[in-house]
């Protein structure tokens, strides 16, 4: 009896000792209050952007959170995101440790998402740098504008079948940007979303991204529970286990046939990987990290990209109807867009870079982290402190845009950037932040801004997208995770024409038999 009484009371001593710890914040942490143990973890709830850009109104740009025994950095405004991820990017170029994406699913952060800055790093970025620069992806234009049309024709099939009650486009999306990546990474490419090749690569990367989640995260955070839920590294093994045997099966493959692919698709990742391999300067396994990587990077941002784009055209009749009137204009209707007509075409990139601003594919950024301890603003960050970017924050809350909470693309057409050029553009000046910032900015943007860019006016050319029967759309409405698309609302895609139908029969039924590999 004594034993349980003593447990009991030094239990309470460590508890009122830890909770004393979180309210007496050393100086100049501006932050709230958590609770003992668990920091503010279980303050977050299910919208944890909404809650943090409310605690920056009262904490300031740059505050502080403990997330069980993990300090965040919470980094809120665009000031702040130029002074940590540009100005002083090398500083904060790294990446924490995490057990489950870093250890298990990147093999003790193997590749370039999470692998900590330096040498070995800047060797395996420079992979996506080669495949993804500017060069490289415009020569692949045809390709890109041949996977634009192939998406259209797959709407109007399921428009078709549909009709007005309309359908949830979301595979589509995601099958037009992984057909894009499969093109720069292996020149191949799904004959459609519902090849089942096609739905396995999909189904693994819903999986990776589930993952990448805040519940496998639990043992970051609270790493005395990693024995009590041994299922989370199972689940993560399981999946390291399935995923790199399917892309290892295409790697082989392509191996087998890379002459061939070569000849007709002569600058792939793949390409670079199978050479580097060769010569032994990159492991195979490190070569199916990088590809793992590309997939994951590029197929679920790009789609949740397009598919809010999508949603906000539906909720913004008077914008599409704009859009589509800029595009008969310029293009006419005896034929579709290609990537010429982009540059003469500034409403629609006012419209792609308003929907990135106004509802990106993700509220957060990846974090990052310091290498060793380092001081910022008399403040002491120490070494492993997550550095979180809130692009909710940034991108809306704010934005020095006025009406930030509304979606109006009108505020961009005196300077109708792409999507590149505000990205990689004055750095103090940006109002963008998605695709990240500094040395880890995205190698991926500029294929990235012309797939959506042609996604884009070849959709709005084709159809008048509205709300299938009866459903009734809430932007406000996103799924939980690192990325953050939004429920599967159903859509009628009505086309605007016979014309439509024959365009497609002439000019989309153009093959790529002769310059890919089709599954």
């Amino acid at each position: 009896m004594l034993k349980e009484i003593v447990q009991v009371l030094l239990g309470i001593g460590f508890l009122r000792l830890t909770h004393s710890i979180y309210k007496a914040r050393r100086p100049g942490r501006p932050g709230p209050p958590g609770y003992p143990i668990f920091g503010n973890l279980l303050q977050l709830g299910t919208k944890p952007h909404l809650l943090m850009a409310k605690w920056a109104k009262k904490y300031g740009d740059i505050y502080y959170l403990r997330m069980g025994f993990i300090d965040w950095m919470v980094v809120s405004t665009p000031e702040a995101m130029h002074d940590i991820l540009s100005r002083q990017g090398l500083t904060f170029a790294s990446r924490p440790h995490q057990v489950i994406l870093g250890d298990i699913l990147t093999s003790k952060a193997s590749g370039v998402t999470t692998s900590p800055y330096g040498p070995d790093w800047n060797y395996k970025r420079r992979f996506f740098t080669t495949t993804f620069n500017k060069v490289n992806v415009q020569s692949h234009q045809d390709t890109l504008l041949y996977e634009s049309r192939d998406l259209i024709r797959q709407l109007m099939a399921s428009s078709e079948e549909h009709g007005s009650h309309g359908f949830s486009a979301r595979r589509h999306h995601q099958s037009y940007a992984l057909n894009i990546i499969l093109t720069m990474a292996y020149g191949t490419r799904f004959s459609s979303h519902k090849d089942p090749l096609c739905q396995t690569q999909l189904q693994l990367n819903d999986e990776l991204f589930r993952m990448i989640g805040p519940k496998y995260c639990l043992i970051d955070f609270l790493p005395f529970l990693r024995p009590f839920l041994p299922h989370l590294e199972r689940d993560a093994w399981d999946l390291h286990q399935t995923l790199y045997g399917f892309l290892g099966d295409h790697f082989d493959q392509y191996c087998e046939e890379a002459d061939t692919v070569n000849a007709r698709i002569p600058n792939t990742l793949s390409k670079l990987l199978l050479e580097s391999v060769r010569k032994g300067d990159l492991t195979r396994e490190h070569a199916l990290i990088l590809l793992a990587e590309t997939f994951a990077a590029g197929l679920d941002t790009s789609s949740a990209s397009f598919t809010w784009l999508s949603l906000l055209l539906v909720t913004h009749m008077d914008v599409q109807k704009k859009a589509q009137e800029e595009v008969d204009r310029i293009v006419g209707r005896d034929r579709m867009p290609t990537h010429d007509d982009l540059p003469n075409l500034p409403y629609l990139r006012c419209i792609l870079l308003e929907s990135m601003r106004f509802r990106g594919p993700a509220q957060f950024s990846l974090p990052r982290a310091t290498a060793e301890d380092t001081v910022y603003r008399g403040v002491t960050i120490r070494k492993g402190t997550w550095i979180m970017p809130s692009l909710y924050a940034a991108n809306r809350v704010f934005s020095h845009l006025e009406d930030q909470d509304v979606f109006r693309p009108e505020r961009w057409e005196s300077n109708p950037k792409t999507l590149t050029e505000e990205v990689s553009g004055k750095q103090s000046t940006r109002v963008n932040w998605n695709f990240g910032a500094g040395r880890r900015v995205c190698p991926g943007l500029y294929l990235s801004d012309l797939s959506l860019s042609l996604a884009v006016a070849n959709l709005v050319w084709s159809f008048t997208v509205q709300a299938g029967d009866g459903e009734q759309i809430d932007l406000e409405e996103m799924e939980d995770g690192t990325n953050t698309p939004p429920p599967h609302w159903r859509l009628q895609y009505t086309p605007r024409g016979d014309h439509v139908k024959t365009m497609l029969e002439t000019e989309g039924s153009i093959t790529r038999a002769d310059t890919v590999k089709a599954h």
